[in-house]
């Protein structure tokens, strides 16, 4: 209550989690490094229900080499709850045979549950978490019809919500609700940005995505299965970032996971896509080149 920034519960919760173990700088780098691997696993997971194991192994890859230049280095959130997201439209999309047929199946509410534990990390998740939902809803209605869709949308807004919810019911519980509120709405609409100094990162952002974004459209160019689940989820990470739109670099780590999800097929490609990964690998080496430890 004393001590607040724009931020979400759950990642002052995390983060006091990890300090429960060491305040050193060291015991959040290492629980990062374990978020980014399991995280680069997931894409690869996902790549992996279309492409070869190679194409996923370099796509997951990919985003580990992309953690440097969009400055995924300090601990910033998304290193955290990109996982959520990651985790969340692997099930979602392992579940869209079934819900094609008009069945449901436990990973679906389970995958609201881990987006919306990602929404109290970041707010911005919002509008992935909302895409994985809005899409099983989507292939629900046209199995099962309207009414069927309706119920379920109904029921996985509860459950994305919830985490959320709780956390805002107790702040009112303990009669400090409107400091939550201050920390989580009207100070963020209170915050305009400054649009030449925005505008201006979103130019270096865009220089940086570059390459990744002409993978992703070549790998969804030659992608044969859920072509459109992961344009969908492009479009979801694009709005997310354009929600706030102050653009600082490590802004556009969420997106990087839909893109490199979809350059998965194209570095699937024997000789051109280990080029392509090859000279990521050192453009992302020579702005942080592994330095020896100090005693």
């Amino acid at each position: 209550v004393d001590v607040w920034d724009r931020k979400p519960f759950g990642l002052f919760a995390l983060f006091w989690l990890i300090a429960a173990f060491s305040e050193g700088p060291l015991a959040y780098q290492l629980v990062a490094t374990l978020f980014v691997a399991t995280t680069a696993w997931a894409i690869g997971a996902i790549a992996r229900t279309w492409t070869t194991r190679r194409g996923a192994v370099l796509a997951g890859l990919l985003y580990l080499l992309y953690l440097k230049p969009l400055q995924g280095f300090g601990g910033q959130s998304p290193v955290f709850y990109n996982l959520f997201i990651a985790i969340a439209a692997l099930l979602v999309l392992l579940a869209l045979p079934a819900l094609r047929q008009g069945k449901v199946p436990r990973s679906v509410p389970l995958a609201m549950l881990i987006a919306g534990l990602g929404i109290t990390l970041k707010t911005t998740a919002i509008a992935e978490a909302a895409f994985l939902g809005l899409f099983a809803c989507f292939a629900l209605w046209r199995a099962g019809g309207s009414a069927l869709a309706l119920r379920h949308a109904f029921a996985w807004t509860l459950i994305g919500a919830a985490p959320t919810l709780a956390i805002a019911g107790t702040y009112w519980a303990m009669g400090h609700f409107s400091e939550y509120w201050h920390a989580m709405v009207a100070s963020n609409l209170a915050k305009p940005p400054h649009w030449p100094t925005s505008l201006m990162r979103l130019k270096i952002m865009a220089t940086l995505l570059s390459p990744a974004a002409a993978l992703a459209v070549l790998g969804l160019l030659r992608q044969a299965r859920e072509r459109g689940f992961v344009a969908a989820w492009i479009v979801a990470a694009i709005i997310g970032l354009w929600s706030m739109p102050n653009f600082y670099i490590h802004y556009a780590m969420p997106l990087v996971v839909p893109l490199c999800v979809a350059a998965a097929a194209f570095l699937a490609r024997g000789l051109v896509g280990g080029i392509a990964i090859a000279v990521l690998a050192a453009v992302s080496l020579a702005g942080a080149p592994p330095k020896p430890g100090h005693a």
